[in-house]
This record gives C-alpha cells, structure tokens and sequence, in this order.
C-alpha cells in the first residue's frame, strides 16, 4: 500500500490514534534505508554504509545497506525486523515531515494514513479531549524535528565529501542461491587513499566539523558486506 500523508491537524485528526511500533514491516521490502550521521557508529556494528546518489535529483544519500537487490531486506526473518539496532528513520514511523516552501525551515508535520499503526481505537492519542496537542505527539514532533536537523548535517557531510572528491564507485558481484551472478552497482565510498591524500588543512577541517569519526565509521562498516552476503543465504 502507497504511503497516504496527511498534514496532522485538529479538525482531521482528533480521534486518530497511533500503536506502538514493534515489527517495522513498512521496511521489509526496503534493501536500503537513508541513515544519519549521528548513528553512523552504530549502523556500522551490523550493517554496510554506502552512499547512492538518486538517478533524478542527482543528490546523494548516505544509507544501510539490508540487501543487494530490490525488494531483498536479509534483516527480516520469519516476518520480523531481526536487526539489533533499528535506524531512527524505521522509527519514525508513521510520521514524516513535508516541506511547504523551498526555505530551509518551512516544514509540517505529517502522518501516513495507511499505515498499519494509525487507527481510532487502539494506541495513543494525537489530541487530548479538549483539542489540545497530547504529550506523546509534542514527543513525536520533537523527534522528528531533531532528526530533520541530523539530516542538513549529514548533507553538509556529503557535500564536503563531493567538494573533496573522496567519493569513489564502489561494485561487486554476488551470487544468488540458483547459482545466478548479480553485479551490484550504483554504490560509492570514500576512498581511504584520497583521504589520506589531503592537505593538512582539509584534514583538519573534517575533524574540526565533527567528521572524521562519521567517515572511519563509514569505512569500517564495509567489513559487513561480506556478514550480509552470508545472511542472505
């Protein structure tokens, strides 16, 4: 079912109620997932951080990796989210935000309709009896906003890392159960030797902006490339 986002309001929303996420299966068919750099250390301990860059916009995304293929999630066995650390925008589930002008901070809060979690009888309420905002949702809004603000980083990330060149293409093969060879491509990483490459200043600029740690977590997850080869099997 294709997402139905509806900007919250009072007067559509004071009877709607949200469960408590515990399955994820919103993502079951998502191979990769858009991450933040703040999580970066812990997306490394299970999963491959990559960079895709969309084929309309030309913007690039920092990402885990759960599979190689389409539609291939190796992290949901049995119907059930299997990972140990849940990606926070998994978690945000069923809101999201919406921008309303090209101005950097024009945004409303919305939520997805469709999903499962949305009813008017179980959960918790967006609106308290007499109108006003419940605490769960100024929680929910709360989130949402600070992971906004996680993501204009991780795209100043990005950016510095293009303006760099430390950028590289990065594919392999793998191969399906039925013997079948499958390139993987569209993936880039930093290049730990154009890393190592810059000038003292560059250097001294990645770290002064808080992402050396960001950047070495990026290259250590890639030793879980071969883990999610395995899990696939």
């Amino acid at each position: 079912m294709k997402n139905s986002l509806s900007q919250i309001s009072l007067e559509a929303h004071r009877l709607t109620k949200v469960k408590e996420n515990t399955h994820y299966h919103a993502y079951k068919n998502h191979h990769i997932l858009p991450i933040v750099v703040h999580e970066y250390a812990s997306v490394a301990t299970e999963f491959p951080i990559v960079f895709v860059k969309n084929a309309d916009s030309g913007k690039f995304d920092s990402v885990a990796m759960f599979g190689f293929e389409v539609n291939e999630n190796n992290f949901f066995k049995e119907g059930e989210w299997q990972g140990y650390y849940t990606p926070q925008n998994m978690r945000k589930e069923p809101f999201s935000v919406k921008a309303t002008s090209n101005e950097f901070d024009n945004f409303v809060l919305c939520i997805d309709e469709s999903s499962d979690l949305v009813s008017s009888s179980e959960g918790e309420a967006l609106f308290t009896d007499t109108g006003e905002q419940s605490d769960f949702l100024k929680a929910k809004q709360k989130e949402i906003i600070a992971l906004l603000e996680k993501t204009f980083l991780t795209d100043a990330l990005i950016k510095l890392l293009i303006e760099k060149d430390l950028l590289i293409p990065r594919g392999f093969t793998i191969t399906r159960e039925d013997g079948s060879k499958h390139d993987v491509d569209g993936i880039y990483i930093v290049s730990e030797q154009k890393l190592q490459a810059l000038s003292k200043d560059d250097y001294l600029s990645l770290k002064t902006k808080g992402f050396l740690l960001p950047i070495y977590a990026h290259l250590i997850s890639l030793n879980q490339i071969g883990r999610l080869a395995q899990n696939r099997n």
